[in-house]
């Protein structure tokens, strides 16, 4: 089990406590529009971190494995989409901390809209990739197990709302527990694909489905003995449905086993960030 919460680590916002490693730091200073103007890596040595990534104006801020930054900056949905590479990518945590480097002022940066920071911050991440971690990928297409996302045959049991753009999400609220605010279907057909349920399979979203959606979705974790945070069992309710029971039954959705060829990303070279 802690091997796939290593793995989740790289796709989603898991907690993991990595002790007893060297603090790593570095530093850079780019005039590159397509890269970073400062970033510093140090290596996470707290005790509770708190793995994901923030994008407040003009800044990337993340705590995260350098294989979740290969899968950020390389817009990964499963980590069965990234083969390869050595251990440490997958279980050792990274705080980074980066601004951007833009000629608006702080007051226009925050008018920027969420979406368009995430997709101005991959390619950055790609060049901080390079050239701390020296990383050298390189793609391959393979024929992946994955789950097709469809409707029930029952139909679906949720109706479109766009009444929150402005807090538009899908979040997780504790194990088993999400829920989804004026969002955009593909955001959480996207997030299906890091439910350790599906153990690392990628989610096709065959739905039709592309309006925004409000819903709530509650299922039992698949493993009752993982560790929770601060190493404390999960609070979940052990009679609940399945992942896939729960799809169907609450939200009128069903995942269908199938094999498809994807895009994946194989390591070829990767060294840890060394100091400047």
């Amino acid at each position: 089990m802690r091997l796939l919460i290593f793995t989740m680590v790289a796709f989603a916002s898991i907690e993991l406590v990595v002790v007893g490693a060297p603090q790593l730091c570095a530093q850079t200073k780019s005039t590159d529009p397509m890269s970073f103007e400062v970033a510093s890596i140090k290596l996470d040595k707290s005790a509770s971190p708190l793995p994901g990534m923030h994008f407040p104006p003009g800044r990337f801020i993340a705590t995260t494995t350098a294989a979740g930054l290969i899968a950020f900056a390389y817009n990964l949905k499963s980590a069965d989409q990234l083969s390869q590479g050595p251990g440490w990518i997958r279980t050792e945590l990274f705080d980074i901390e980066a601004k951007f480097g833009s000629t608006l002022p702080p007051t226009e940066q925050g008018e920027i809209p969420l979406g368009r920071r995430v997709d101005q911050a991959r390619p950055m991440v790609q060049a901080l990739l390079a050239e701390r971690f020296k990383l050298k990928v390189s793609h391959e297409t393979k024929v992946l197990p994955v789950y097709l996302l469809i409707l029930a045959r029952n139909g679906r049991t949720i109706t479109e709302d766009d009444s929150h753009p402005e807090i538009a999400a899908v979040s997780m609220n504790g194990a088993g527990k999400l829920s989804a605010t004026s969002a955009a279907f593909n955001t959480f057909s996207n997030l299906l694909s890091k439910m350790p349920e599906l153990e690392g399979r990628l989610v096709l979203d065959e739905t039709g489905l592309h309006g925004n959606y409000t819903f709530t979705l509650h299922w039992t974790p698949q493993d009752l003995g993982a560790e929770g945070t601060h190493d404390e069992p999960l609070a979940v309710d052990s009679s609940g449905p399945s992942l896939f029971t729960a799809l169907q039954e609450q939200l009128g959705l069903k995942l269908e086993s199938s094999k498809s060829p994807q895009d994946v990303i194989a390591i070829d070279y990767i060294e840890p960030p060394s100091p400047n």
